[in-house]
C-alpha cells in the first residue's frame, strides 16, 4: 500500500497555486511515484477535491463546520491510483467537528501505508484579512457565509471565528485522529517557505525539486472592488449585473485594518500559538511562531472611505451601467428575433424586455428598475 498525502488548507496559503502545479506536473509527479487525485464527487476532473466538503449558510450559522460527502465513495477512488497518492482541497480546514475528522482516518488508514496531513498556517491577522476579503468576490463562497460581510478589513465578532484561527485546537483534533507524526505543518511565511514561495515549498516536501510552474493565482483584490464586493453581496442577486459592476471597480491599493487593530485581533491567538510551538518545535525565533512585525500596516484605518475614494467607486458604478442606459427597445427586439431559432428562452426574455420599454415610460419600466434598483442601493451604502 502507499502513502495518502492530504493536503487541508489552510485557505489564502497558496492553496490554488499548489493545486494548479500539482496538476500542470502529474507527469512529473508520476515519475516520482506519486498519483494526484483529480476526481470529484460526480466523476468530473478537477484540480481543487475540494468539492468532496458540504457546506451551506445553515451549516455555518449553527455549527461552524463543512461535511464530508460520500466518504466511502472518496476512499473507493483514492484507492484506484498507485503509488502515493497526492489529494487537495483547501475545503478540508472547514472540519471542525472532530467526529468527521475521525471518520476520515478510520476510512482511510485501512487502504494507505500512512496517511501524511499537510497544513499551511499563516498569522491570524494576515489569513483573516485575505480570507475576507475573498469572501467579497462572490456571495455563495464560504467565506462569505463565515464571515459575512461588512464594510471593514476584520470581520466584527471575532470570538467567534476561533474554530477557524485556533490552530492548536484544529490541529489537535487531526492529531488525535491521524498521530502527531503524521502532521505536516509548513509556515506560510517567505521567509520559511522553501525558495521563499509555496509551490517550491510543497513540491520539496515531497522530494521533487526540478522547477514547477509557480505562477500566483487567485491573488486578493484591492480597495475598492473589496469594498464594493462587499456591498453588491448585501444589494444585489446573483447574475450579470453584479458581474458587470465588480469588473468594473477598481483594484488599487489595499484594504486594511490599522495597526493597532491588526495587533488586537492577532493578540487573541498567540497563547494558542505557543501551545502548538511547544509541541511540534515549528520556530526558534518566536514563541508564538509568527514574527511581531506590523510595519505592513497603516498608522490609521485604511479600510474607510474618504470623499476621493467614495466618488471613484460611485463614478465606476456610473461608467459600467452607462451602455445599458442607453439600450433602445429595438436593439432589444432585433436581438430576440436574431435568437428565435438558437436560443428561444433568451429570445423570450429580450422580447419582454423589448417591449417593456417600448409600452411604458423608461424610467418606469421593469427593465430600468432592474438594473438601477441595486445600484442605488450601494449607492446609499457608500
Amino acid at each position: 500500500m502507499g502513502k495518502l498525502y492530504l493536503h487541508i488548507g489552510c485557505h489564502k496559503t497558496g492553496t490554488t497555486s499548489i493545486q494548479r502545479a500539482l496538476f500542470t506536473h502529474k507527469e512529473l509527479l508520476s515519475s516520482h511515484g506519486y498519483s494526484y487525485f483529480t476526481i470529484s464527487p460526480e466523476g468530473t476532473s478537477v484540480r481543487n477535491c475540494s468539492s468532496w466538503i458540504k457546506f451551506s449558510k445553515k451549516n455555518f450559522e449553527n455549527f461552524g463546520t463543512g461535511k464530508i460527502k460520500q466518504l466511502s465513495q472518496l476512499v473507493n477512488q483514492l484507492t484506484k491510483l498507485s503509488g502515493d497518492v497526492i489529494m487537495s482541497g483547501e475545503a478540508f480546514s472547514w472540519l471542525m467537528d472532530p467526529q468527521d475528522i475521525m471518520d476520515l482516518a478510520e476510512a482511510c488508514k485501512p487502504h494507505f501505508s500512512q496517511v501524511v496531513i499537510i497544513i499551511y498556517i499563516r498569522r491570524q491577522d494576515k489569513l483573516v484579512i485575505s480570507h475576507y476579503q475573498q469572501g467579497s468576490k462572490k456571495k455563495n463562497y464560504p467565506a462569505s457565509f463565515y464571515y459575512s460581510s461588512s464594510y471593514k478589513a476584520l470581520p466584527s465578532d471575532w470570538d467567534q471565528y476561533d474554530d477557524y484561527l485556533n490552530y492548536n485546537q484544529k490541529i489537535s483534533y487531526w492529531e488525535n485522529a491521524f498521530g502527531k507524526d503524521n502532521i505536516a505543518i509548513r509556515l506560510f511565511d517567505k521567509g520559511e517557505l522553501v525558495g521563499g514561495d509555496a509551490v517550491i515549498d510543497f513540491f520539496s516536501f515531497l522530494g521533487i525539486n526540478e522547477d514547477v510552474d509557480t505562477s500566483q493565482v487567485n491573488t486578493s483584490h484591492g480597495f475598492e472592488k473589496t469594498k464594493v464586493g462587499h456591498l453588491i453581496n448585501h444589494s444585489l442577486p446573483k447574475g450579470d449585473l453584479e458581474k458587470l459592476l465588480r469588473r468594473n471597480s477598481n483594484n488599487d491599493g489595499k484594504l486594511l485594518p490599522s495597526s493597532s487593530d491588526a495587533q488586537n485581533f492577532y493578540s487573541r491567538f498567540k497563547e494558542s500559538n505557543k501551545l502548538l510551538n511547544l509541541r511540534y518545535n515549528l520556530s526558534s525565533d518566536s514563541e508564538h511562531i509568527f514574527g511581531d512585525d506590523f510595519s505592513s500596516y497603516p498608522d490609521e484605518p485604511g479600510d474607510v472611505w474618504d470623499e476621493v475614494s467614495a466618488n471613484r467607486a460611485i463614478t465606476n458604478i456610473f461608467k459600467a451601467i452607462e451602455p445599458l442606459s442607453n439600450l433602445k427597445c429595438d436593439d432589444l427586439l432585433d436581438a430576440a428575433t436574431y435568437f428565435e431559432k438558437t436560443d428561444p428562452e433568451k429570445a423570450h426574455r429580450l422580447q419582454q424586455a423589448g417591449n417593456a420599454l417600448k409600452s411604458s415610460n423608461k424610467k418606469h419600466s421593469p427593465l430600468y428598475n432592474k438594473l438601477f434598483t441595486g445600484v442605488r442601493k450601494i449607492k446609499r451604502l457608500i
